[in-house]
């Protein structure tokens, strides 16, 4: 079961350069590293034939007892279909082996260097890393790094559950940063109790704080939402200190306490501390719930929150807890994970009133720094090469312009007129212009004015862009002054 979960991931449609897979064995068990090693070997054949093929599901138990053997319809399939199913079989057969036995045979373990490191109480040891250039698999593609930790086997402590292996590494140095989105649209159908049991449940991972970020994406624009959120701020303070003392399962605090007994007198630490989190829990629950009921924020809660000062109804960016600032830290002095709300103007007709439709309005980026750059710099440049040679801003002006319109008119007239004469609805055709400069055009070229002269298709095609944009850009100025929305012009704004 180990492996086939392990096959799965390295399989996932993701760069495998970007890709690592840590296998934390609280159990310590030279049978499930056994069994990883020859998965690792085997993941040389699985993972090309999932992508060649788009295999689904990935786990190769669920996939061969899923799906018949295939009956010539793709002869290279077939082919491929067979080895991989006779390599899975032989590996499964050799796992099942030595699991029946119950230990790993001396011929086994010289068979496999890993068990040249192997140690009861503790081992690390990279089974695949792709920092080496060999570890590629049957088509010459990079594999994903895959780590093996076990930690010394002592069921009566905490450690042994939930990657309690992990604590032997830096946690910090060792696993990425992960940036985990929360979703909500409606607080009618989804109730801010919920959203807040899940991003609870979320913020009590047993993950480096330091490396998890919470976003709560609300399109829905709600100040019930961000209420809340607020209070499960507060919340969370006490909450992780009691998950993590406690190995706490389900992590979502409305799961728990309704599956979970009150308990008797077995741990008079858990017992004390198991009544004063429910008590929060009930207090949050129930504030969240008044205000839910009344559907409004009163001012006194308002007051009461410093965050109602930067909130608005069209949208908001606010961190409720900033992972940098020192005093980010749960009733135990432990950091705490940031948790960002952003909501964006309520507009269900649009569709980015839906899944994290709030984060487009989260632009920035340090990827947007290469394009402002080149856009900065190709523009200045252009500039400085114009007055170098004499010109001047309204003549560079004016040649931008000439890019514009070349772009949108005289490209696709030339491509327009050369497919119709290609297909022989017209024929080649010259028309004699004057080459005689007037005074007036003369006057007209040393003003820099620029003049389009008779009546042209493209200059339609050029009126029309220019009308449009011009009242998408009034509508947009206009919200922006009054607050008075214009949809139908405004996403036409170019």
């Amino acid at each position: 079961m180990v492996i086939n979960t392990v096959l799965s991931v390295m399989a996932y449609n993701y760069p495998s350069q970007n890709l690592s897979i840590y296998i934390s064995d609280d159990g310590g068990s030279d049978l499930t590293f056994y069994a990883l090693l020859e998965a690792s070997r085997f993941s040389k054949h699985w993972l090309p034939f999932c992508r060649k093929f788009s295999i689904e599901p990935r786990s190769p138990t669920a996939y061969f007892s899923t799906t018949p053997e295939p009956q010539d319809s793709n002869p290279i399939m077939d082919q491929e279909w067979l080895t991989i199913k006779a390599l899975y079989a032989d590996m499964r057969n050799k796992i099942k082996s030595i699991t029946k036995i119950g230990r790993i045979s001396e011929e086994v373990r010289k068979e496999h260097k890993g068990f040249l490191e192997w140690n009861s109480d503790s081992t690390l040891y990279i089974l695949i890393d792709k920092r080496d250039p060999k570890a590629v698999d049957s088509e010459g593609k990079p594999l994903s790094t895959l780590l093996y930790l076990s930690w010394e086997r002592r069921p009566q402590y905490h450690n042994n559950f939930k990657a309690g292996a992990m604590n032997a590494l830096g946690y910090e140095e060792v696993l990425p940063e992960i940036d985990i989105f929360v979703c909500t649209a409606n607080p009618r159908i989804e109730p801010p109790i919920m959203v807040i049991n899940t991003v609870l449940s979320v913020m009590a991972y047993n993950y480096p704080s330091q490396n998890l970020s919470i976003y709560i994406s609300d399109d829905g624009g709600s100040d019930l939402t961000f209420y809340a959120l607020l209070e499960a701020s507060r919340f969370s303070k006490h909450w992780l200190p009691f998950c993590r003392k406690f190995s706490i399962e389900p992590r979502s605090p409305t799961a728990y306490f309704s599956t979970t007994p009150e308990p008797q007198d077995s741990n008079p630490i858990m017992d004390q501390e198991w009544l004063t989190i429910k008590a929060l829990y009930a207090d949050m629950r129930n504030k969240i719930k008044s205000i839910t009921r009344i559907g409004r924020i009163s001012e006194e809660v308002r007051k009461e929150h410093k965050g109602f000062l930067e909130w608005n109804s069209d949208s908001t960016l606010y961190i409720l807890i900033d992972k940098r600032d020192p005093k980010a830290v749960d009733s135990e002095g432990k950091p705490l994970s940031t948790l960002l709300y952003l909501s964006w103007e309520r507009r269900p007709q649009y569709h980015n009133n839906f899944k994290a439709g709030a984060m487009n309005a989260l632009i920035w980026s340090l990827w947007v720094l290469p394009f402002t750059y080149v856009f900065i710099t190709k523009h200045a440049y252009s500039l400085g090469e114009f007055l170098r040679f004499d010109g001047t801003i309204q003549g560079w002006w004016n040649d931008q312009r000439i890019w514009m319109f070349r772009r949108t008119t005289t490209n696709f007239f030339a491509f327009l007129d050369t497919t119709l004469r290609i297909l022989g609805f017209v024929e080649t055709t010259f028309d004699v212009t004057a080459k005689v400069c007037d005074e007036d055009m003369s006057q007209r070229y040393k003003k820099e004015v620029m003049k389009f002269g008779s009546p042209s298709p493209m200059l339609t095609i050029l009126a029309t862009l220019a009308t449009v944009n011009r009242f998408s850009f009034a509508a947009c100025v206009k919200r922006v002054i009054v607050n008075i929305q214009i949809k139908a012009l405004e996403s036409l704004a170019l």
